[in-house]
């Protein structure tokens, strides 16, 4: 009964930040005059991973994994520096870096996984799902991972109402690096939508330099809440209002919250739109559509409003990936 197999991947992934704030801004004939800038940088990890995989089934719905393998961890950042003087453009500045070395690590994780959910065309429409995992990682960096997320699936024909839970955090119980290295970003829109890196305007950062419009969203540690209502608008006759098979698509509306946080921190659970502090949880709201591409891709479009965003209101965001 135990499977058991090698694997090996390259996976990009982007983090970004912003600041903004005062200074002196060089003009043409040597002199400065006071101004302000606006930041924004760019992070990319590359994370290069060979691992041995195995799970063994306790029944049709749940099993146990473990892993062990190595990961290479290499950086480049990318920073847009704007100056501005009473609101004008004076300097556009765009720099390209390696940040650091690259990383050696060694990683093993054990969980426990729970799948008694039905798939859709674009997501699941019944049951439940869950895993539980703990992970820890030594080498260059050393650190100990922790995931939780359950999610659940009521039906009703032909509505499904789908609730998800969901905390993944880096913790320091052996190791002492878990704040040392790029952080989580809460903003993905496999998250929290409406939050996404590239929605954002400078303006949006005022004149704080730490930016806690976007910064709120960094941490070591992540936690999700969200719920959903969807309908099967195409699809069959058995599952769908209209009866075209050619490109599923589902409806619904949506609502997310969520907090990052890092080790030290006591996050408040205080909703504050215009809030300065970088502790508070976001939310969003909206609607959205699922459509499947002829069982090659997943796509999400979204209109959604982020209420810890009050300049940027409504705005429309596009996802690949199928309904959680």
């Amino acid at each position: 009964r135990l499977q058991w197999g090698p694997s090996v991947s390259h996976i990009p992934q982007r983090q970004g930040f912003g600041r903004a704030g005062f200074t002196n801004v060089a003009i043409g004939d040597g002199t400065t005059r006071p101004g302000t800038f606006q930041e924004q940088t760019v992070d990319r990890v590359f994370a290069t991973q060979a691992a041995m995989n195995t799970a063994y089934p306790l029944s049709m719905n749940e099993r146990l994994e473990a892993s062990a393998g190595y990961t290479r961890l290499s950086f480049h950042r990318e920073t847009e520096r704007v100056e501005r003087i009473g609101g004008r453009v004076v300097r556009r500045e765009f720099t390209s870096e390696v940040p650091r070395s690259g990383l050696n690590l060694i990683d093993a994780s054990a969980a426990f996984v729970g799948d008694y959910s039905f798939q859709g065309f674009t997501s699941p429409i019944d049951g439940r799902r869950y895993r539980f995992e703990i992970s820890s990682r030594t080498g260059d960096l050393t650190y100990e991972g922790l995931l939780a997320d359950y999610r659940e699936y009521f039906f009703v024909e032909p509505v499904t109402m789908a609730v998800r839970g969901l905390h993944f955090g880096r913790y320091n119980v052996i190791g002492s690096d878990a704040e040392r290295i790029t952080p989580l970003h809460l903003g993905q829109p496999s998250l929290v939508r409406g939050y996404n890196y590239f929605t954002y305007e400078p303006q949006e950062c005022g004149d704080d330099p730490g930016c806690p419009a976007f910064n709120r969203l960094n941490g070591s540690r992540l936690a999700v809440l969200s719920a959903e209502a969807r309908v099967p608008l195409l699809g069959t006759r058995e599952f769908g209002l209209i009866d075209f098979p050619f490109l599923p698509t589902e409806v619904g509306v949506f609502a997310d919250a969520g907090l990052a946080w890092s080790q030290g921190d006591a996050p408040r659970l205080q909703l504050d739109r215009r809030s300065d502090r970088l502790d508070v949880p976001v939310v969003s709201a909206g609607v959205n559509a699922r459509v499947n591409f002829l069982g090659a891709f997943v796509a999400e479009l979204m209109y959604v409003f982020p209420f810890q965003r009050p300049d940027k209101g409504w705005h429309f965001d596009f996802h690949i990936s199928p309904g959680w």
